[in-house]
């Protein structure tokens, strides 16, 4: 996958709330 700067940037690109698939956004939520 494509990674940004931030977890605010990922999420807006990939169109998901921080929270929609916690168990396997995950790693979007928290890059680091």
């Amino acid at each position: 996958g494509v990674f940004y700067d931030t977890a605010e940037e990922t999420l807006a690109a990939n169109g998901f709330a921080p929270n929609r698939n916690g168990g396997n956004q995950g790693f979007l939520r928290k890059p680091v």
